[in-house]
Order: C-alpha cells, then sequence, then structure tokens
C-alpha cells in the first residue's frame, strides 16, 4: 500500500523459498560481499544493508554528520545512525537519496538498488499478512515483541536500522528500518519500502510493510537486488 510516512511515524513505539546467510555484520565497500544474498520469490536480494563510502566508479560520497549541512545538500551523501560507527555499524551506513540517484552509480556492478514495484512484487509473493515477521531478522534482541514472532523465514534479515528525518534528526533505530528505492515520486520526494514495528495495533504489536514516499533528503538504508 502507497501511503506517506508522515501518515504512520507518529504512532511508532519509541526508545518464499530461500536460501541465505543471515549474518549482520556490515557489507564492506566491494563487490565480494554481495555474495550474501538470498533468493526470494526468483529475486536475489542482498541480505545487508549497503555499506560502502564510494561510488562504483570509486569516487567517494561525502559523509556529513552536521545536522544545518546534511538539510541543505542536494548532491549525494552518507552517515552513520547518530554519527555513531562503533555502536551502529551492524545497521550499515544511512544515504540520501541524491546519493541513490548519482548516475556514478551507487550499488556495485551488476546489482541495482531496489525499485518500489520489486518492493511490493516481494511483498505480495510472500503474504502481505504476515511479511513482516518473514523479513525481519531474527536473534537476540534485533527487534521488540517475543522471540516466537521473529520468522526470518525469507533469508531478506532486516534490521531496525532507523532513519535520519524530520528536520534531520536520528530516529526509530531499534524499531524501523526504511530502504530507499531508486524510484522518484515527485521533485522533493522518492519512495521508500518499509518495514516497521508498531507498539500497538489492535491490542497487539504488529509489524507493518509496504511502500511509502518521504523527502529525498532524508537518510535511509539501502538493499541491493541482483540485475537481470
Amino acid at each position: 500500500m502507497r501511503t506517506p510516512f508522515t501518515t504512520l511515524l507518529p504512532v511508532l513505539l519509541f526508545g518464499a523459498c530461500s536460501s541465505a546467510q543471515t549474518d549482520d555484520t556490515p557489507i564492506p565497500a566491494n563487490a565480494d560481499a554481495l555474495s550474501s544474498s538470498t533468493t526470494i520469490c526468483g529475486t536475489l536480494w542482498t541480505t545487508r544493508n549497503l555499506d560502502v563510502a564510494t561510488y562504483r566508479n570509486g569516487d567517494p560520497i561525502t559523509q556529513v554528520t552536521d545536522t544545518a549541512a546534511w538539510l541543505k545538500l542536494t548532491t549525494g551523501a552518507w552517515c552513520w545512525y547518530n554519527n555513531d560507527s562503533a555502536t551502529y555499524h551492524r545497521y550499515g551506513r544511512l544515504y540520501n537519496w541524491y546519493a541513490v540517484n548519482d548516475p556514478r552509480g551507487l550499488s556495485p556492478e551488476g546489482w541495482h538498488v531496489l525499485t518500489d514495484a520489486e518492493w511490493e512484487a516481494m511483498e505480495t509473493c510472500l503474504g502481505e499478512d504476515s511479511v513482516g515477521y518473514r523479513l525481519r531478522a531474527a536473534g537476540p534482541s534485533a527487534w521488540p515483541g517475543p522471540p516466537n514472532a521473529i520468522d526470518n523465514s525469507s533469508g531478506f534479515n532486516g534490521l531496525p536500522s532507523g532513519m535520519r528525518s524530520d528536520g534531520g534528526k536520528f530516529s526509530h533505530a531499534g524499531h524501523s528500518g526504511i530502504y530507499w528505492t531508486s524510484t522518484e515520486g515527485s521533485e522533493n520526494e522518492a519512495w521508500c519500502g518499509r518495514l516497521i514495528h508498531y507498539a500497538d495495533l489492535n491490542g497487539a504489536p504488529a509489524m507493518v510493510t509496504g511502500v511509502g514516499y518521504m523527502r529525498k533528503s532524508d537518510g535511509y538504508a539501502i538493499r541491493c537486488v541482483k540485475d537481470r
């Protein structure tokens, strides 16, 4: 379902057959690390968030830690969640959409940043009612909720990597994973895939997925899909 994230974020809690490797170490800045992948409904996905500091041709992507500077950007940039690599390296880097759309290419050769259509097709194939649990990583303290609710049967290994939004602020680590797609929505917005843990939905914890749009200046995680 396509909705703006602004209709969802205020109620967040704060504070198919597949084969995969599902450890949560970051992808090194080389294409070989993309061998950690899983086949979901006939499409090959990486099982880790992108963690590169250069474009495909080797040009550096600018690291921006300052909030005011981040908000003014119209070119590609990355940051660690909370500007803290020691704590949050397992989540990979957060990128703005300008990095996704840079003609030099963000993903390694033979791969591409997922599209909104690919995210939606994956959800439909896995079964929309339970897809959130099938996508989220297993393991101690990976996500809130009872351990028996953590499935990861898809092998996607989604982690709650949080975001840099709402005026450049960091938020929602531990409770949501938002993934840029390469699909533009408007002059200032682009589409994202979402994996969000709600504190309470109809009396019970729930995982919500889908696609929504947010500002291109926001910082989100990235997953890559193998070219066909």
